[in-house]
């Protein structure tokens, strides 16, 4: 947590940060987390025209599941981190740049650190590009051990048809 009035004493000179969090709360929050280790965060702080700018780095590990065969797998992070803040009524600055109002003295750094590891996981998370998966007939991984399913493919705008031609092969 940085205090506003900590880094207003120090005239402009940036503040050195390095801090670790605790965000285990994200696996019970985000389904595609299986656990999160500490994050850490590594940056400066400083004040310019009533701005308070904060930049870093933030890095860690997570474990997710991987979408094709359901593997727990370890996605790594090391995300550039930069947030403005300022305290009172919004000043004359560029609108490109977004601004978060500060309530009071202090700047918790926690939800912005979240919002960026969130936005940085895979939309579909797979463990590694050539995983084949799991069989959809009986469930058995594909990258540890094969099968022996049949896999027809069958259009399914062509199944009803293919359904009665077996029909008529079980009759005769």
């Amino acid at each position: 947590m940085i205090t506003v009035s900590q880094l207003l004493q120090l005239k402009g000179k940036p503040l050195s940060i390095k801090e670790e969090f605790d965000l285990s709360g994200l696996a019970k929050s985000n389904k595609e987390i299986i656990s999160i280790s500490p994050v850490f965060f590594e940056g400066e702080s400083g004040v310019q025209a009533d701005i308070i700018m904060i930049k870093g780095t933030v890095s860690g590990q997570a474990e997710l599941s991987c979408s094709r065969c359901l593997t727990p797998f370890t996605f790594l992070f090391h995300l550039p981190f930069s947030e403005s803040f300022h305290q009172g009524i919004r000043g004359d600055w560029d609108d490109e740049v977004e601004v978060h109002q500060l309530k009071d003295d202090r700047i918790e750094l926690s939800p912005y650190i979240e919002e960026k590891i969130i936005l940085s996981l895979p939309f579909i998370p797979i463990c590694k590009e050539e995983c084949l998966g799991l069989c959809p007939q009986c469930g058995k991984n594909k990258n540890l051990e094969s099968c022996e399913c049949k896999m027809e493919k069958i259009d399914p705008r062509w199944a009803g048809l293919a359904a009665l031609f077996s029909n008529e092969k079980e009759v005769k």
